[in-house]
C-alpha cells in the first residue's frame, strides 16, 4: 500500500481521526490502472461509504482531504479513472457542478445542460421551466409527479377519460394530455363537468382527439 499523505486539519473537516483514515487503508486493493479499488460498503450508484459517529461519509472525499488536507466542501469531485469505487486521492479532481456535469457525458445530468432537456426529456422551454431556490425545475415533471400522487391516492375511480378524484380537495380533478404532456384543467364538484371540460379542451387543442367521453 503506498503511503497516505494524511493531513489532521483534513481529517478534522470530515470528523474522521488520523487512526479511523489509517483503518480504511485495510479496505482498499490497488488495481492494475492504478485505482484504488474501495471494497468497503457502497451506495447503490457504486461509490464507496464509511460510518463515523453514526453518520455516513463518501470513501473517496475522506481519502481526498485526508491526503492534502483540502476542504471541498461545496465541490463535487470528479473521478478522472472514471471508476465510482476509486478512492485514489490522485484520480479525483475538485470541481463545481456544473464543471463536473460538463465533464461527465455518461450523467442524466450531462444530457439536460447539453441539450437543455430534463432527465426525462422534456425540453426547457419558458413556459416549463419552474426556478426553485437558483435550480431550474422541469414543470411536466413535478405535474407527473403530482398526477401519480394523486392515482395512488386515490380512493375513487372515475369510468371517465382524463377525470380523477382529488381526495384532499374532494373534488374531482380533470386533465387532458396534449403532445405527451398533460394540462391541468382544475377541479370540479360534478364528476360529469369534469369530463365535460376534458372534451372541449381536447376538441380546441387536438386535431384528431381519438379519447373523448362524449357527453
Amino acid at each position: 500500500m503506498p503511503p497516505f499523505g494524511y493531513d489532521r486539519r483534513a481529517a478534522y473537516f470530515m470528523q474522521f481521526t488520523i487512526s479511523d483514515v489509517d483503518r480504511l487503508q485495510k479496505k482498499v486493493q490497488i488495481i492494475d490502472n492504478g485505482c484504488w479499488q474501495w471494497l468497503g460498503m457502497k451506495d447503490p450508484k457504486g461509490y464507496g461509504r464509511v460510518r463515523r459517529n453514526k453518520k455516513l461519509f463518501q470513501a473517496h472525499r475522506v481519502m481526498y482531504m485526508a491526503t492534502y488536507g483540502i476542504d471541498v466542501a461545496g465541490k463535487d469531485l470528479h473521478h478522472t479513472c472514471e471508476n465510482k469505487s476509486c478512492v485514489n486521492p490522485r484520480h479525483l479532481r475538485p470541481l463545481t457542478r456544473k464543471q463536473h456535469i460538463a465533464v461527465t457525458p455518461a450523467s442524466s445530468a450531462y444530457s439536460a445542460v447539453a441539450f437543455n432537456k430534463c432527465i426525462h426529456g422534456h425540453p426547457y422551454t419558458e413556459a416549463n421551466t419552474i426556478w426553485e431556490g437558483g435550480r431550474r425545475r422541469c414543470r411536466q415533471c413535478k405535474h407527473d409527479r403530482w398526477l401519480e400522487a394523486l392515482k395512488s391516492s386515490a380512493k375513487i375511480t372515475s369510468p371517465y377519460q382524463g377525470v380523477y378524484w382529488n381526495r384532499m380537495a374532494k373534488k374531482w380533478s380533470s386533465e387532458c394530455g396534449v403532445d405527451g404532456q398533460f394540462i391541468y384543467l382544475g377541479l370540479y364538484i360534478e364528476e360529469q363537468e369534469a369530463a365535460y371540460v376534458h372534451d372541449q379542451v381536447s376538441l380546441q387543442l387536438i386535431e384528431h382527439p381519438s379519447l373523448l367521453n362524449i357527453l
